[in-house]
C-alpha cells in the first residue's frame, strides 16, 4: 500500500451538531449538502478545491439545504442522481465542474468496491434501515422497485475522497455515523440511514480505514480510526 502524504489534507466535512473542525490547513474539502455552509470557518490553501456532494432528492426536496447550497460557490458539483447539468448551472453565476452518478446501477458499481463483502454489504446494511419486521419487509419491496440502497451523502463523499486522493491523509468531520443530532432539519430518512452508514463504516475494507482521520476524539474509540486536529 501507498504510503500516506502527510503533507496533503484532505477534508471530508458534514453537517453534525457540535462538529470539531480541524486546525491543520487543508487543500481540499468534501462538503456534504448543506455542510459548504461552514466553508469560511475552515483553514484552508489559497488554491484549495471546494467540492459540493449532494443527492439529487435532497436538491430538489430539502428546501433549507438547496438554499444553502444556491449561496455557495463550489469548483466542483457532484450530484447522486440524474439531474441535467442545465437545470444546475442555470441557478449559479459561476463556472464549475460538474459530475454524476446517473442510475442506482452506477452508484452501486462505486461503493460495493470499498466493503468487504461488496454488493452483499451494501444489501446487507439495509436490513438495518428500519426496525420493525414489516417495516423492513416494505423497505426491502420499496428497493425491488427502485429506492436508493447504500451510503449517505456524508459517508459517499467519504467513498469519494478516498478513491480520489489515494495517498493523502483523509480526515472528516461533522460526518456522524449515528443517529446524533444534525445542524438542519433531521428527517427520517436521514435518521434511519444513520443505522446503514455505521454497519458499512465497521464493514470498510482496512485499505481503506486505514487512511481515515477523525477530529473528533470520542469517534475515533467508537470507531477505530485515527484521531487528527
Amino acid at each position: 500500500m501507498s504510503e500516506i502524504n502527510q503533507s496533503k489534507n484532505i477534508l471530508v466535512l458534514g453537517s453534525k451538531k457540535d462538529l470539531i473542525l480541524p486546525e491543520t490547513i487543508v487543500n481540499k474539502v468534501y462538503f456534504a449538502n448543506g455542510a459548504i455552509l461552514l466553508e469560511d470557518r475552515i483553514k484552508k490553501e489559497k488554491n484549495y478545491e471546494s467540492i459540493l456532494v449532494t443527492g439529487a432528492r435532497i436538491y430538489l426536496r430539502h428546501s433549507e439545504i438547496k438554499e444553502i447550497i444556491l449561496r455557495s460557490k463550489p469548483s466542483r458539483f457532484i450530484i447522486r442522481g440524474d439531474i441535467h447539468i442545465d437545470d444546475i448551472r442555470k441557478n449559479f453565476s459561476h463556472n464549475f465542474v460538474y459530475d454524476y452518478f446517473k442510475s442506482n446501477r452506477e452508484i452501486n458499481k462505486f461503493q460495493k468496491k470499498f466493503f468487504k463483502q461488496g454488493l452483499f454489504s451494501v444489501i446487507m446494511a439495509e436490513l438495518f434501515y428500519e426496525k420493525g419486521i414489516i417495516s423492513k419487509v416494505i423497505h426491502f419491496i420499496k428497493i425491488l422497485l427502485g429506492k436508493d440502497i447504500g451510503v449517505s451523502t456524508g459517508f459517499f463523499s467519504l467513498l469519494l475522497a478516498l478513491e480520489e486522493n489515494k495517498e493523502a491523509k483523509i480526515i472528516i468531520s461533522g460526518i456522524s455515523f449515528s443517529e446524533g443530532r444534525h445542524n438542519f432539519e433531521k428527517k427520517r430518512d436521514f435518521i434511519n440511514r444513520a443505522r446503514v452508514d455505521k454497519f458499512l463504516f465497521e464493514n470498510l475494507k482496512m485499505e481503506y480505514k486505514n487512511r481515515i482521520y477523525t477530529t473528533d476524539k470520542t469517534q475515533s474509540q467508537n470507531l477505530n480510526i485515527k484521531y487528527s486536529i
